[in-house]
Order: structure tokens, then sequence, then C-alpha cells
């Protein structure tokens, strides 16, 4: 199942729920900007995607205070920069960050044609900022636990199970692993003009499945089939047609549990974030004979990393 909080998201259509980055006016407020979080995939332990939005800044933004969080997490800058530390990522960068491993101060994505960042915290009952200065933690903790309450989630601390990030992109290093689209050459083929960096995180049975794609001009990204748990699709440069219509930079969409639809490459490629709700659900992904390669190489990557647990 999936939720919507923090602000409001259209009702779907057709099965798919469509948003932008360029269309936040009915997102929550969050700080000078606008903040939406979704939730999809299974109901208890199923990942808590944050969605920010902030207008043109020349100056870098304020950076919060040195936390970690409970849950393994996943974060991309889809436009402009986000600091966390002394590292900086830019356009379709990303990093991987252990759960219960924290870091120095960070923000979210800024920049002068404006910031649009993705945080996913693949365990959503390990959501909340766990402050290093314990002067703070108090706080926090009531704060968040109203937030968690009101959006029914039980927050469980420590997270049952050990930090559980497993990609094809190599390990964690010192708590955190750094890439980008920026590195897709290198990415393994799946179908033919479609290459894809795979990920599992969070709870080990029940966590999401994370799918980097880089697809050529025309390419199929994702095959059309039928899945029993929602998938969230990302443009992270590029453009792709699903269903007719086309998708740009900044467009992203929820489809519930059922039919998914195709997604080819626009003419210039197209650079895709799909999160696949649960994992139990991958190996069920009923596409046509034409394209079982899809699912039997994405599958069989997810389920060898899944033993690696």
């Amino acid at each position: 199942m999936y939720s919507a909080a923090m602000g409001e998201a259209d009702l779907a259509v057709n099965g798919q729920v469509a948003m932008s980055f360029r269309d936040v006016e009915r997102w929550g407020q969050y700080g000078d900007g606008r903040g939406l979080v979704l939730m999809l995939g299974d109901a208890t332990a199923g990942p808590w995607v944050f969605f920010s939005c902030f207008g043109p800044m020349e100056n870098e933004m304020p950076r919060g205070f040195a936390h970690g969080h409970d849950s393994d997490n996943w974060r991309i800058s889809i436009q402009g920069t986000t600091n966390m530390g002394k590292y900086a990522y830019t356009q379709s960068q990303f990093r991987f960050q252990d759960g219960g491993v924290p870091y120095p101060g960070d923000n979210v994505a800024w920049g002068p044609q404006g910031g649009y960042g993705i945080v996913m915290f693949a365990d959503r009952r390990g959501w909340p900022v766990r402050p290093v200065d314990e002067k703070l933690v108090e706080q926090m903790e009531t704060q968040q636990n109203a937030y968690s309450q009101q959006m029914g989630i039980e927050v469980l601390h420590p997270c049952p199970g050990a930090p559980a990030i497993r990609t094809t992109l190599g390990d964690t290093t010192h708590g955190h692993l750094d890439s980008g689209f920026d590195s897709a050459a290198d990415w393994d083929e799946i179908v033919p003009g479609t290459r894809a960096a795979v990920s599992v995180m969070g709870e080990p049975t029940l966590g999401p499945v994370l799918v980097l794609l880089n697809s050529d001009s025309g390419a199929q990204a994702v095959p059309a089939g039928n899945l029993s748990t929602e998938t969230l699709h990302v443009v992270a440069g590029g453009s792709c047609v699903v269903d007719g219509a086309t998708k740009m930079l900044g467009d992203f969409w929820l489809t519930e549990s059922g039919a998914q639809p195709e997604v080819v490459a626009g003419p210039d490629g197209l650079s895709h974030v799909l999160v696949i709700g649960e994992r139990q659900a991958l190996p069920a992904f009923n596409v046509a004979d034409n394209d079982r390669t899809w699912i039997d190489v994405v599958g069989g990557v997810a389920a060898e990393l899944q033993g690696q647990l």
C-alpha cells in the first residue's frame, strides 16, 4: 500500500499518481521550500521517501546538526547540490548511507536554478533523526514520535537488524558509498541499450529494491507487466514516454500494485530511478515472454544481493 504525508498527492489515474518538482503548491511547507513524503511497499517496514524542492539560491543552504538514522538510506540530487560534511553531490549524484552510522551536518538540494532532492529511508521504522549531540535527543524524539504516530509508523529504536545495503556498485566504506549516473557507462547492460545498477537495503525480507537505469534513445528502461507492489519512478535525466505521455527531468510518479506500464527512453536518452516497494514481489513480476530478459537479470541480481545478507 502507499500513502502521502506532509503534502497532498493527486488521486491515481489508470493506476498512476503523477507528480513533479515543477508543481509543488500542494506540498507541505519545509523551511523556505516545499516537501512531500511518500510511503510504499510493506505497511510496516516499507520505504519512506522525502522529496524536497527549493527555489533558486546562490549561496549554500545552511546545514543541520550532525546526526544519523537507524534505517539505511539513499539520497540523490535531481537538480542542484546536496552537501554532507566534506562531500558535495551535484546533479544526478547520490549517496548510500548505512543505518546507525552518523554523519556531519547536511542540507538538501539547492542551487541557482533551484534544488530538487530525494532522500529514501529504506525501513520507515528507522526514519527519525538521531542527533549526535545528546542535548538534542529528547526534543527530537518528542517531535518525531508525534509525527510518526500521525503517519501510522511504529518507530523502533534501534531499528531491527543490522545495516543491510548490498549493491552492484560496491561496498560502503566508513558507513557510506558515493556514486552517480555519471558512472553509468560502466554499469552492466541488462537489455539492449539499457544499463542498470541494482541495490537492496533496509529490512532484509520486506525492504525495497532500488534499480538505477541508464538508457539510450528509444531503449526500453522498464517493461510493461503486472507486479503485486507499488513502484516509484523518477526521471533523473533526459526523458521517457509512459502510456503515451512524455516525462522529463523533475517528473516522478507512483504506480499502484497491479499493471505497470512500459517506460521507454526519449530522444536524448534517460537516467531513471526505480524503487520497487517490496522485494518479495519482484520474482513474480509478470511480463511478456519477449521481455523476460529484464526481469530475469534484475530479479537474479537482486536475489544474489539478498543472499549476501
